[in-house]
């Protein structure tokens, strides 16, 4: 064994759990979990396919590390054909993240707190790399409204319309000194901005995509950017050399020369030996620390009266809000109606089209019903690229232990049949 520490952890944080606690936390029986087990130890292959359904849900960050454990544990991590897919909303999510697009890292993985990696990519930028991580989404709100963040530069993000009101976006952007807003449509954080700055969108410009596998795609423009819109990176040049930072990039091919010098191994990252470096940087990060916490039952989404709990997420035709944009989705999907099983339908008396009471706490909207059979009895799925009636402002938002991620897409609802 690799890590020989790690596996005895873990048996350590396992004997604890009870076989009644987890059937009753789960609604599953312990003979159908040992037969989905076997199945799985059984398959030559086998990935974990896995979703918001786990990443935006409370504890959604200690869930993945406990796939991630199952599949280290049955030789699946690291192994050809096999591992986790998570399965992101946003495209690129995974490009984002090997370029150093996140307050603890550096381009290519590489922790911030290594000072020998600090410096070597301090001697390529002629810059000295800051050692103190950033802040996250929910802290850079924090400090905004504190006043300790004057101004704020939002690119690609709307997080007056996307985040719930409990999570104090609106107030941000209001109190912020000066907001700059670059994007594709004018969205309702862009109508609080002093400047709104047009963007190309990605059939306007060229670069490269990573997808969830860590495998690079090139990607060329379609056509010319309409009149004034510019590609993000040409935005960027442009004001760093109004503010003395001469980025001299002559176009997409000499960003991508430089990519590949910052981090060598860019388009490698989805190679045999890179997924087995990253099995060892994830023992080497020392999991075992958390264990205690990751493997114990905790109590089940608890749901409302009727029994009912509220998912919130993106649908096939729709995500986000700029999807809604598109003339020809909105043909394919133009509704913000509740998904529920027709079992539960036929419990609370309702057919489908019927108008039906959603309250939460103090909160309530009034939403069509559409009848769905793929959704289990008990759960209700609202989509979120609709404001109105405005569900996600039902739940506040929780703030992952781990990452600081934001939870506020799942939680407990009444639901009643609606007479005007």
């Amino acid at each position: 064994l690799r890590a020989p520490a790690y596996f005895e952890a873990i048996q350590k944080a396992a004997a604890g759990l009870k076989t009644a606690e987890i059937e009753a936390a789960t609604g599953v029986t312990f003979d159908q979990m040992k037969k989905a087990v076997r199945t799985w130890c059984s398959a030559p292959k086998g990935i974990i396919l896995f979703g918001e359904g786990i990443t935006r849900a409370r504890n959604g960050h200690s869930a993945v590390l406990n796939l991630a454990d199952f599949a280290l544990l049955t030789g699946k991590l690291g192994k050809e054909g096999c591992g986790l897919a998570p399965l992101t909303e946003e495209n690129n999510e995974q490009g984002a993240y090997e370029m150093g697009a996140r307050p603890d890292s550096l381009p290519g993985r590489r922790n911030l707190a290594d000072a020998a990696m600090r410096e070597e990519l301090g001697r390529f930028w002629k810059e000295e790399i800051p050692s103190e991580p950033g802040a996250t989404l929910m802290e850079q709100l924090d400090l905004v409204r504190e006043g300790r963040i004057k101004a704020l530069y939002i690119v690609g993000e709307n997080p007056v319309g996307t985040l719930p009101a409990s999570s104090g976006a609106v107030e941000a952007v209001e109190s912020a000194e000066f907001v700059v807003c670059q994007d594709l449509f004018l969205t309702e954080t862009g109508r609080r901005s002093d400047v709104v700055l047009p963007a190309a969108s990605f059939a306007e410009q060229s670069g490269h995509f990573t997808n969830s596998e860590g495998r690079v795609q090139k990607v060329r423009k379609a056509f010319d950017p309409i009149p004034d819109a510019r590609p993000d990176w040409e935005i960027f040049s442009l004001i760093a050399d109004h503010m003395g930072v001469y980025l001299d990039y002559g176009g997409e091919d000499e960003i991508t020369s430089e990519i590949a010098k910052v981090i060598p191994h860019w388009r490698s990252m989805a190679t045999p030996e890179a997924r087995r470096e990253a099995v060892d940087r994830y023992l080497a990060a020392g999991p075992a620390a958390s264990l205690g916490r990751r493997y114990a039952v905790g109590p089940a989404v608890s749901s409302g009266k009727d029994g009912f709990t509220l998912v919130i997420g993106p649908t096939l035709f729709h995500s986000g809000k700029m999807s809604i944009e598109a003339a020809g989705l909105r043909k394919l999907a133009d509704e913000g109606w509740l998904r529920m099983s027709p079992v539960d339908a036929t419990r609370i008396g309702v057919k489908d089209g019927d108008e039906v009471k959603v309250r939460s706490g103090q909160s309530h909207a009034v939403v069509r019903v559409k009848l769905d059979g793929r959704y289990a009895p008990g759960f209700v799925f609202f989509p979120d690229s609709f404001i109105s009636p405005g569900l996600k402002d039902f739940f506040p938002v929780e703030r992952d232990a781990d990452t600081g991620a934001p939870y506020f897409k799942t939680g407990p609802v009444e639901i009643e049949k609606w007479t005007s």
